[in-house]
């Protein structure tokens, strides 16, 4: 781990067609310091305005565009605030060799140029967040924490010498990580233990020090038996991505038959159709690709059936979660699993069935559909309320279904029955993504 609440914001060139490479490095990196308790915000060059005391830390995903950018300021400005200590550090990725302005000299770079490279790069970039001063603002609040516990007799003797060597560090400017002295574990142990030179109270401190809380967007708690439970854990935490963010993730844009539009992103709203009778048609975030996620998103619906599409991995495989209205109110849902060319035509009886139901929603009405993903489990919900139970995919809860829980892509789909419920438009709001380990 790094540090709790350490907050990131990384910025890459999404300025041309050639910039795939410098996603995919910032997507992966997002993913890594996630895993290391790291909050990270992700946006593009121009999208980088004034960093603010939220983040601690600013990643630049390097090209030569950044200096015709808005992230060219930014990242001035961030070096400012490094100086005066408001944050941490600025670092540099690079996918390929370049020239670094020399105005940014003073910053470290990582190069990253090659795939087999990059959890090396990771690795170094994350240890060297550990070795930075801790910013001034950081510093006195914990400081006036301290003393609020002392005033309350709530600090052990042992606690107190620990605390008591860990201010005075932070008043001489030593280096060490931040730290929450009401997440301290018991240091007795280490206390009794003989002393040695080489063992500092910034060490003891760093070596020690367990979290007992999570970042709001990386967030991952166990599957547990309780549906209702595993989804209030999850989404009652900021989620990693909000809204369509076209630049990022690059969302499907295409034409139906007869020249109807298949997929279509209006603003931060997304259009599916389908004209077809008794097939479907998907819609795509092309660049995104998840493993473990929580994914939620409302479907509003004139026709037959909307739905959404998770862990897509680009071969033919994906599931798809739907639900159906029905004239007669007994509206159902189900979920099939697509297998290479098994769904090659989008028929809606194609693919492997793996659970369905009756499920009430108003036809008049949005539905929120929200899929909850890690390892081989999935848990379904309409409108915050779980439907069907857990699957588990690994073959122990249905020797039929055993599926390697695989990274993908999301997506929503609009499916049409037949000329008398007409074609089908899915209209796609409130998109939300939380990413989990």
């Amino acid at each position: 781990m790094v540090t709790q609440q350490t907050r990131t914001l990384i910025s890459y060139d999404d300025s041309s067609p050639t910039s795939k490479r410098d996603l995919h490095l910032a997507d992966q990196l997002t993913n890594y310091l996630h895993r290391e308790n790291v909050k990270v915000d992700i946006c593009g060059y121009d999208s980088t305005g004034p960093v603010n005391d939220t983040y601690q830390w600013l990643i630049v995903i390097y090209t030569p565009s950044a200096r015709r950018s808005q992230v060219f300021h930014t990242v001035n400005d961030t070096l400012s605030n490094v100086v005066e200590r408001k944050m941490r550090g600025v670092l540099l990725v690079t996918a390929k060799p370049s020239e670094i302005p020399p105005e940014w000299t003073t910053i470290r770079v990582y190069n990253a140029g090659k795939p087999a490279e990059e959890q090396r790069v990771f690795e170094s970039i994350v240890e060297g967040m550990h070795y930075v001063k801790t910013p001034f603002a950081e510093s006195k609040g914990w400081a006036r924490q301290l003393k609020q516990s002392q005033r309350r007799s709530l600090i052990t003797p042992a606690y107190a010498i620990v605390l008591a060597l860990l201010i005075i560090l932070v008043g001489g400017g030593s280096i060490f990580a931040y730290f929450n002295p009401g997440l301290l574990p018991d240091l007795t142990p280490i206390l009794s233990k003989p002393s040695s030179t080489s063992m500092t109270a910034t060490a003891l401190a760093r070596g020690r020090h367990t979290p007992t809380s999570t970042v709001a967007s990386t967030t991952t708690p166990g599957i547990a038996d309780d549906g209702q439970q595993l989804y209030k854990d999850i989404t009652q935490v900021k989620p990693t991505i909000v809204g369509f963010q076209p630049d990022k993730l690059h969302w499907d844009v295409s034409q139906a038959n007869g020249g109807i539009v298949g997929c279509e992103l209006t603003n931060d709203t997304y259009h599916a159709s389908s004209v077809q009778s008794g097939q479907y048609t998907p819609c795509l975030a092309e660049a995104s690709n998840w493993k473990n996620f929580a994914y939620q998103i409302k479907l509003a619906i004139t026709g037959y059936a909307r739905g959404i599409i998770f862990r897509d991995d680009a071969e033919g495989n994906y599931y798809r979660f739907s639900v159906t209205n029905s004239a007669d109110g007994k509206d159902n849902f189900a979920v099939r699993y697509c297998q290479k060319s098994a769904c090659q035509e989008n028929k809606l009886t194609d693919g492997q069935s793996l659970e369905a139901g009756s499920v009430q929603v108003n036809p008049g009405q949005a539905v929120t559909l929200t899929v909850i993903a890690q390892g081989s489990k999935i848990s379904l919900y309409t409108n915050g309320q779980p439907v069907g139970k857990t699957l588990v995919v690994d073959g122990s809860q249905d020797e039929k279904i055993n599926i390697p829980p695989v990274a993908g892509k999301i997506g929503v789909y609009a499916a049409m029955l037949n000329a008398t419920t007409g074609p089908t438009n899915v209209t796609c709001t409130d998109l939300k993504v939380w990413i989990l380990k």
